[in-house]
């Protein structure tokens, strides 16, 4: 997805996605904290991982039952927190 515009679209379109895994700063007027916050509300049953590399978020702005996955990350990493949420 470019944006998360697109991210909702495509969540409005399609009902077998089961994840989200968005960066804080991502392109467009909405921010992945945004978005994250929107699917949780829209879209309960999605789990979500939250990634930044820059601005560290504060607890309260983590959606709840959300996870959140500082960059640079490994494969493993994001395995273990995939599955984490499973």
């Amino acid at each position: 997805m470019a944006n998360a515009d697109d991210a909702i679209a495509m969540f409005d379109y399609r009902d077998d996605v089961r994840m989200l895994i968005t960066d804080i700063g991502m392109p467009g007027p909405i921010n992945g904290l945004n978005l994250a916050a929107t699917v949780r509300d829209r879209w309960p049953l999605v789990k979500i991982i939250i990634t930044t590399g820059r601005e560290l978020p504060k607890i309260e702005e983590v959606p709840a039952g959300s996870l959140y996955l500082r960059k640079p990350y490994t494969p493993g990493s994001v395995m273990a927190a995939v599955l984490s949420l499973f």
